[in-house]
């Protein structure tokens, strides 16, 4: 199941690559467009994870005549559930492909350093000692940090004392009640506010990226980005005309960056210009951060010169690889 899953989203993520270089490859749609369909194809993925979630508030909100009437096998697969809505982990011991039988334990829960073993009792009348026992027995076996008993029922005296004296959590139908409702309550908060959330900060960060910056808010932007990674840099004046705007140090080395706006096609011209810089400012590396279009010749300079030339999104993430490096 993992596998398949693992597959999907790998298939998913090289289809939404694929259909992102076209969209912004292409010179037909403009960039109001682009981002509206971004926007649009975010809005169809949530639509689908919200029928999903629906139908997990309905397993999740039935009533207690389907969970009295529920054979073992499923009630301990709705415990999981339960926990699984509350981010964690969850094994069912007894279902195939697991790997290991019931020594004691219906479902194993792991968040963080906890592990947590569940012995699940689906009872008519009130569960005895003998659930704690076996709960007990499986500490050791699976190395909880943490047991509890759950059931649709109650716990006789019997099994409240052997669990107080080996602190094994005891919940009843009361108890159970809680879980559920916690659940679902977590439940409608992703069916509405989280997808909302997840489609605002997702469309917001495609908009910045596929949104080119001109020279000022360029300018702005980067002198940002090296004051946030504590990058020292200073400014340089008529940094057009000695071909670099900034030189800062990082890893030991000097750095001359020279940006060219959206609506400067980026020519030989100011890559020979920031070439030159590289003696003149006694730099290591050279960068340009280009937000337009750039002519062959311009392209085959820089890669004949080493010169790195990307946009202010790629600049962003070849400061965090750097700073990474240098830690």
């Amino acid at each position: 199941m993992l596998v398949k899953k693992g597959i999907y989203l790998v298939s998913l993520f090289i289809s939404w690559m694929w259909l992102g270089s076209i969209l912004f490859n292409t010179k037909v749609l403009t960039m109001e467009i682009k981002c509206f369909i971004i926007i649009l194809l975010f809005a169809c993925m949530i639509l689908g994870g919200i029928k999903s979630i629906k139908e997990k508030i309905e397993q999740i909100g039935c009533d207690w005549s389907t969970i009295d009437e529920m054979t073992g096998e499923e009630f301990e697969c709705f415990i999981a559930d339960l926990f699984r809505m509350q981010s964690y982990r969850t094994k069912v011991t007894a279902l195939k492909g697991n790997g290991e039988g019931d020594y004691g334990a219906d479902v194993i829960l792991k968040k963080k350093r906890d592990k947590i073993g569940i012995q699940c009792k689906r009872y008519k009348d009130p569960v005895d000692l003998e659930a704690v026992q076996k709960v007990v027995g499986s500490k050791v076996h699976y190395h909880l940090t943490k047991m509890m008993v759950i059931t649709n029922s109650s716990f006789t005296d019997d099994a409240r004392v052997l669990a107080d004296a080996n602190d094994v959590e005891l919940i009843d139908r009361e108890g159970l009640q809680e879980l559920k409702s916690r659940a679902g309550e977590l439940l409608q908060d992703r069916l509405y506010i989280t997808p909302i959330k997840h489609l605002l900060r997702l469309s917001e960060s495609y908009i910045e990226s596929a949104r080119p910056l001109k020279n000022l808010e360029l300018n702005d932007k980067i002198r940002s980005s090296l004051q946030e990674n504590a990058i020292k840099f200073y400014e340089i004046k008529e940094g057009e005309r000695f071909g670099a705007h900034f030189i800062c140090e990082l890893n030991q080395q000097k750095i001359a960056i020279l940006y060219n706006g959206y609506g400067e096609k980026l020519d030989t011209e100011k890559v020979y210009r920031c070439i030159a810089s590289l003696k003149y400012f006694q730099a290591n590396q050279l960068i340009i951060i280009n937000e337009d279009e750039k002519t062959k010749q311009a392209t085959k300079l820089c890669k004949e010169n080493h010169t790195l030339c990307m946009n202010y999104i790629g600049f962003k993430k070849w400061i965090k690889k750097n700073k990474k490096r240098a830690i």
